[in-house]
């Protein structure tokens, strides 16, 4: 069975996401690469590079 996960988020929060996917054209993810067009390869590695560059 798959775990179930929950994420807290505000409405700014809410609004950004659904902007994006509003947005999103014809692909079928959210977020994706820009250097590939196509999804993340491993969440945990972009948002932790995501993070640093926010620094």
């Amino acid at each position: 069975m798959d775990k179930k996960n929950d994420v807290p988020m505000n409405n700014t929060v809410k609004n950004i996401l659904l902007e994006r996917y509003n947005t999103k054209g014809a692909n079928v993810f959210v977020f994706t690469n820009p250097a590939t067009g196509t999804r993340y390869g491993n969440i945990h590695k972009a948002f932790t590079t995501v993070c640093k560059r926010a620094n």
